[in-house]
């Protein structure tokens, strides 16, 4: 009973914190469930407010920077939707609180793991979505990455392909290698399939675009994600 109570203080918390609160409170139970937990998880919900977040913070970017070109403005969504950015807002409506992991997960950390948190903001976003539209997501959106959105350096951001260079030639190692598995379509319209791989650490990532230089910066944006899930 007071473990109830206190789940229902927090997701009451986190309603406060985004300013909503949902009409189904099952969806944001569902947002917290992490694979590990049941079958039935918050994985879709994240597919979907992956897509929404990165949509909405491109609407905001492209309207409050009328002068910025397409590969700034890509740098800058990049930063603002990354899983270190993420799992710092999550953390900060109280998501840890709320995260429903299996017994294994719980016990390594699992609730104040980063990839965990800013997973569980992206269902959380996708939740919102379903439970109150868009119009409840923009607002959400606005309220919780305002200060990020002001305070944000974005005078010296990198392209993926740049960071993922520097990274690891800080560690010693030999470039990334990147390579077209395959191309699609007719050549007016071609899809470009791109690995890039990390040979000295047996990783490899794919990616799919329509051409090869935005092919290899997401290849390398996933690439950058996984050595980050890797080294937590």
């Amino acid at each position: 009973m007071r473990e109830r109570v206190g789940l229902e203080n927090a997701m009451a918390e986190l309603e406060f914190a985004i300013g909503y609160k949902f009409k189904s409170i099952s969806l944001l139970s569902l947002a917290m469930r992490h694979r590990s937990f049941s079958k039935d998880n918050n994985e879709r919900l994240e597919f979907l407010g992956d897509a929404i977040l990165g949509a909405v913070i491109s609407s905001i970017l492209f309207e409050a920077n009328p002068n910025f070109q397409e590969d700034r403005l890509s740098l800058m969504r990049a930063e603002l939707v990354k899983g270190q950015s993420l799992a710092t807002i999550g953390r900060s409506v109280g998501i840890p609180k709320l995260l429903r992991l299996g017994a294994g997960e719980a016990k390594q950390g699992g609730a104040e793991r980063e990839s965990i948190i800013a997973d569980a903001f992206e269902a959380l976003i996708g939740a919102a979505q379903i439970d109150g539209g868009m119009e409840v997501v923009e607002k959400i959106v606005r309220r919780l990455f305002a200060s990020h959105l002001e305070k944000a350096e974005f005078a010296n951001l990198k392209d993926s392909k740049t960071e993922l260079q520097e990274q690891v030639q800080s560690e010693g190692q030999n470039l990334p290698r990147y390579r077209v598995i395959r191309v699609i379509g007719p050549d007016h319209n071609k899809t470009y399939e791109i690995k890039c791989e990390l040979e000295w650490l047996k990783l490899e990532t794919v990616a799919v675009a329509g051409s090869k230089k935005e092919g290899e910066k997401l290849a390398a944006q996933k690439m950058l994600g996984l050595l980050q899930e890797t080294a937590v």
